[in-house]
């Protein structure tokens, strides 16, 4: 979706050229819409074309959660629009509306998935206030991080992996055809303007990108290279101010909306060639890209500068992008969402913690573990869950991150012939103590040895 001390003002003599002007964005403000292929002249006898449209874009993802927030608008034969923030499980069984009076874009989903912060108008009072907002997702409270006016609005938010950071860009002049790149802190409202070179422009087809350090934000900028444009992903030290080109995209491609994985290891973007749009994911195995997806373009035009219709899950395993007018999701690593190392680490950090529970419980218990009947309130083959929760130092380390169904008090069990044995007996045989309930991961379970080795096995 970096740690900043005092503002350093100096950074900001000089504020990036768009590549074009964004004052189509106060277009959306009016609520205009436009059709794709709306013929200037009357369409031809027996023609037809949606009177209606809805659809969804601007994914995005949270980094510890299995949610994402998204925008839903809808456009009426009159062309009147309306966008509004939902959140999404990442299963597609839920989804709940955020926001009432509003017309919302670029949300972003707080690291710990407790708030969205995002660019809005909303009417308070039969007033409209413009600027990036902060809405809690349990209580729903919106909150003005940043007050703007129309002309001046702050696109593209971005949090921080600590969430302790905001970066987004703002226009710099009433003309809105200027704009700069900020950073803001959370908490104290600090804001920091950050200068890029005056040969770059930032790129209007795509958003900001924070990595794992919380100090390098990345970006896509265009450079003026004799008679072409040359788009670049370069990144930014929020500490020292200092940039670094990452990678150039190949001139005969238009890119737009990037996106780097979490853990820092991929880049993903949509590249147009002609009519034929795909999406790619660059990585270190695959320098030159491969292609996962071919969207098909959102069948409304939405004028909508600095967008991103590309987030990956928290995990780095998937992507969920826009194709047409609907959020779909494609696997980028083997096994996909819910099968990336970082969940299997977190898995096996909980089989461990159990483990250690079941050791302290037996020194209580005659040197043995649980046995069924222990506590009728939970059956096999939970019996032994109530038994060890109070020796857990996080007794939520009983739900396994892969686990997206979350049935049961817990993702674990009891391996066959464990229940009610010694546990110096089952020490010495050095055998499997505890696995997953299912194959979460991938297709694998993660089990451990009771001498506190952990594995994913079939």
């Amino acid at each position: 979706m970096a740690r900043m001390g005092v503002a350093r003002p100096q950074l900001g003599r000089r504020v990036a050229q768009t590549a074009r002007s964004c004052t189509v964005v106060w277009a959306i403000a009016a609520c205009a819409a436009v059709l794709p292929g709306a013929p200037d002249q009357t369409p031809a006898l027996g023609s037809d074309r949606a009177l209606t449209v809805a659809g969804r874009h601007s994914p995005s993802c949270a980094l510890k959660a299995d949610l994402l927030a998204y925008v839903e608008y809808g456009v009426a034969a009159d062309g009147t629009l309306t966008q509004n923030l939902y959140l999404m499980s990442l299963d597609g069984r839920t989804t709940e509306r955020l926001s009432t009076t509003s017309m919302v874009w670029d949300p972003c989903v707080s690291p710990d998935g407790r708030n969205v912060v995002c660019s809005a108008v909303r009417t308070v009072d039969g007033e409209q206030r413009a600027g990036l907002w902060v809405i809690n997702i349990q209580s729903r409270a919106p909150t003005l991080l940043l007050p703007a006016t129309l002309k001046s609005a702050p696109f593209a938010p971005c949090y921080s992996p600590n969430g302790e950071l905001v970066a987004y860009v703002r226009s710099e002049d009433d003309r809105a055809t200027r704009a700069g790149l900020w950073v803001m802190t959370v908490l104290r409202k600090q804001t920091q303007l950050f200068a890029l070179h005056e040969t770059l422009s930032l790129s209007t087809s795509s958003g900001l990108m924070w990595m794992p350090d919380n100090v390098t934000l990345r970006f896509v900028a265009s450079a003026s290279g004799g008679t072409q444009e040359i788009t670049s992903l370069w990144e930014l030290n929020t500490r020292t101010g200092k940039m670094k080109h990452v990678l150039t995209f190949p001139l005969d491609e238009r890119i737009s909306d990037a996106a780097c994985s979490p853990d820092g290891t991929r880049v993903a973007y949509i590249r147009t060639r002609g009519d034929k749009r795909e999406l790619v994911v660059r990585d270190p195995q695959t320098p030159e890209g491969r292609v996962v997806a071919q969207p098909v373009a959102p069948p409304v035009l939405i004028p909508r500068p600095f967008e991103s219709d590309l987030s990956f899950t928290g995990d780095s395993g998937a992507i969920v992008y826009v194709s047409g007018t609907e959020l779909r999701m494609v696997d980028v690593v083997e096994g996909g969402h819910l099968a990336s190392p970082a969940y299997a680490t977190e898995c096996a950090e909980n089989l461990t913690e159990i483990l250690h529970a079941l050791e302290r419980y037996s020194r209580g218990h005659e040197g043995n573990v649980p046995a069924p009947g222990a506590d009728a309130t939970h059956p096999e083959p939970f019996f032994w869950v109530p038994l060890l929760r109070p020796l857990m130092d996080r007794p939520e380390r009983l739900r396994c991150p892969s686990d997206a169904k979350g049935e049961g008090p817990t993702s674990y069990e009891l391996a066959p012939g464990v229940a009610g044995r010694a546990w110096a007996e089952l020490r010495a045989e050095r055998q499997i103590v505890l696995r997953d309930r299912e194959p979460f991961h991938g297709g694998k379970r993660m089990v451990i040895y009771s001498d506190g080795r952990t594995e994913l096995v079939e």
